[in-house]
Formats: structure tokens, C-alpha cells, sequence
């Protein structure tokens, strides 16, 4: 597992297929698939979306850059995506929660 959560933090930007992933632990898809939902209890895919989104929140904390900047920086495709996917998992919107931070 810390060698996956390596290799998302490092690629967190880019796109991550279950392939690359079952690749470094030298696992079929299926195989890696099911046995990942079964260690951390989320889909490889739900995994790299809350990785995702924890990247967003930081820098959405720390730093003044556009919620388009933040969602390219964090590898969505722009702005709409991060919206959709930060409310869904978070609750609320990517600018709700930089103004509930004082950070506007």
C-alpha cells in the first residue's frame, strides 16, 4: 500500500490508470482491484479522487491560486470537475471552503 500511495502522491497531476497501479505491485487488474477494496475500502479510482481532493483542500488553505489553477495543479480536468467532486465528497464547494478558511 505505501508503495501505491507513493505513486499517487507523486503523480497526483496526472492520470492514473489501475493498470500502472497493479503494475507495481505485480498484480492483474482484477486481482489488484479487489484486493485494494478490500485493504483500504475504497475503489483505486475512490482512492485517488480523495487524494485528490486532500491535495485541493491544502492548497485551497494555503495559497491564493484560482480554483481553476488548483484543479489543474491536483489533475482535474478544470474547474467544473473539482466543483462536482470537492462537493460530493467534502459537502460544499471549493470557494465555500476557502471563505470558511478566511482565505478569499
Amino acid at each position: 500500500m505505501s508503495r501505491i500511495k507513493e505513486f499517487v502522491d507523486a503523480h497526483v497531476s496526472k492520470e492514473i490508470g489501475i493498470s500502472e497501479l497493479a503494475g507495481l505491485i505485480g498484480l492483474s487488474q482484477f486481482h489488484f482491484v479487489r484486493a485494494f477494496k478490500h485493504s483500504v475500502g475504497l475503489s483505486p479510482y475512490q482512492y485517488v479522487l480523495s487524494e485528490r481532493i486532500s491535495v485541493a483542500k491544502e492548497m485551497l488553505s494555503v495559497s491564493n491560486l484560482s480554483i481553476a489553477d488548483v484543479a489543474l495543479a491536483v489533475g482535474f480536468s478544470g474547474a467544473p470537475q473539482l466543483n462536482r467532486v470537492f462537493r460530493k465528497l467534502i459537502g460544499v464547494t471549493p470557494t465555500a471552503f476557502r471563505r470558511e478558511n478566511d482565505l478569499c
